[in-house]
């Protein structure tokens, strides 16, 4: 009598764990296809009015009306970007609270930060890389560096070449760094407290070059307060189609990482709805009022699909991890 209770037991407690994970599953499977169903966040770690809050905000657009849901954009700006990456790796994994995560916080800070809040490999889901913002350097009109071919010629008197960043340890110092290393160039470099008072002092002459995004000087140079020598990077920008790459100037050897930005999700978030935003953000970013405000702005259009995306960011990593130890920077 007992082993029939016991084996009655076992196998009501197999259907109970049944039925709750066929439920649990139904759940799922419902929750993926009704999603949307509310409004989904875009979080980003920069301040309004920069690049990645347009590219935020112009795709947001156009993912609401495809999607038929609103789509909130939120700027969390600190610590490089880490706020907002932090609270999206905690977020639920339901394809409602995604981040817009850049170079800076998704690959070189957690190279450089002891105790960054989160682990990229583990805590996100890559979504999609949507574009490339590519670095120029540029030199103030009143120096005798017009060409890139001045560079080296300058160089030979023995002199090192100042050249500003946004500061130490970003994108724009490393990539500067790994041109130095292959170009034997004598530069040296100038940090600061950001992309802006950095500008300034190229325009008012304080500092012979400056490493910046496209975005950042094609007004400048539009107007002839600046001077671009090279693209840093493989392609030519349509915003500044008469400069000539690294590769085309001559400094073919070089490997460089892009400025790059892309969605992601937090960890765990279903196949089917990455998959689903990948496809929207596709779309979205094929709309001509989406390619010409991004192109305009200096941006590349580059969409990649979810592993693509994940495998980019794993090959990136060897090559800032080289620019940190050419630069001596230190991880605090």
């Amino acid at each position: 009598m007992k082993r029939t209770v016991d084996t009655l037991r076992r196998r009501f407690t197999r259907l109970a764990l049944c039925a709750l994970v066929g439920g649990t599953a139904m759940t799922q499977a419902q929750a993926q296809a009704s999603y949307p169903d509310k409004p989904i966040r875009i979080l980003l770690g920069f301040a309004p009015g920069a690049i990645t809050d347009t590219l935020a905000r112009t795709v947001g657009a156009q993912l609401s009306r495809s999607m038929g849901q609103p789509v909130v954009v939120e700027n969390r700006a600190g610590a490089g970007g880490t706020f907002a990456a932090e609270a999206v790796a905690k977020a639920a994994p339901d394809g409602y609270t995604l981040l817009l995560g850049e170079a800076g916080s998704m690959s070189i800070n957690p190279l450089l930060m002891s105790r960054i809040p989160y682990d990229v490999e583990r805590d996100f889901a890559p979504i999609a890389q949507v574009v490339n913002l590519p670095l120029v350097l540029v030199t103030h009109p009143g120096t005798r560096m017009q060409r890139p071919a001045d560079l080296a010629a300058f160089s030979q008197e023995g002199k090192a070449l100042n050249y500003g960043s946004a500061g130490q340890g970003t994108i724009q110092h490393l990539s500067v760094e790994l041109f130095k290393a292959a170009s034997r160039l004598p530069l040296n470099h100038v940090p600061y407290r950001g992309g802006a008072p950095a500008l300034t002092d190229l325009l008012g002459g304080q500092i012979p070059l400056l490493v910046a995004t496209v975005p950042t000087v094609a007004a400048q140079v539009k107007a002839g307060k600046a001077v671009p020598l090279v693209i840093m990077g493989r392609n030519r920008s349509p915003v500044l189609p008469d400069v000539p790459t690294l590769a085309e100037a001559g400094f073919s050897a070089l490997e460089m990482g892009n400025p790059w930005q892309g969605f992601f999700a937090p960890a765990g978030t279903p196949p089917a709805i990455v998959n689903r935003l990948n496809a929207e953000i596709r779309k979205a970013l094929e709309t001509s009022e989406v390619r010409e405000k991004l192109l305009g702005a200096g941006a590349e259009i580059v969409v990649s699909a979810p592993e693509e995306f994940r495998q980019a960011l794993r090959a990136e990593l060897g090559i800032w991890r080289r620019a940190i130890q050419l630069g001596g920077v230190k991880p605090e």
